[in-house]
């Protein structure tokens, strides 16, 4: 597979078989983001040692990826699916929760390197959160992401709490 291509050269980008799409549209800028958050998701798992979240993280990396190609023009994520991801999430949310005392104070990250990742990882869901939010005012057929990336930053946020206890 060829790398350098220089088709992107002019400033448009390819979407299956869409070409010429701006590399400013709120599309391409959306499909960034989620490839920005599934980044910091992987950089993340290189900062724990916990194989169980480091296999759910990766989990996560491909449910944006699947999230990535329906915005690019392919697959749909099915209804039914979306709703087992937000599940789990859920699931390992409360998980988290019986064991981490989150407290009602506002939160510098720092206490420590995984911490820290857990929100860095955080915030870039949340400006994930942001964008598709901002998209779906224009484009309602991807509000249905919306809940998952929102309890994927609670988890995040709770994860990096979980480890400052």
């Amino acid at each position: 597979m060829k790398v350098t291509t220089k088709k992107g050269d002019t400033g448009t980008t390819t979407l299956f078989n869409q070409a010429g799409i701006p590399k400013h549209d709120p599309l391409i800028m959306l499909i960034g983001e989620n490839d920005e958050a599934q980044s910091f998701l992987g950089l993340l798992k290189t900062a724990l040692t916990d194989p169980d979240i480091q296999a759910y993280l990766t989990d996560l990396q491909r449910h944006i990826y699947q999230m990535m190609g329906e915005l690019s023009h392919g697959p749909k994520v099915p209804e039914l699916l979306l709703a087992q991801w937000l599940t789990e999430l859920e699931k390992r949310e409360e998980a988290l929760l019986a064991r981490t005392p989150i407290g009602n104070k506002f939160i510098i990250p720092g206490e420590n390197k995984k911490e820290a990742w857990c929100h860095v990882a955080r915030t870039a869901v949340r400006r994930l959160e942001r964008n598709y939010s901002h998209y779906a005012a224009g484009n309602p057929e991807v509000k249905k992401f919306i809940p998952f990336i929102n309890r994927l930053s609670d988890y995040l946020f709770i994860l990096g709490r979980s480890y400052t206890v």
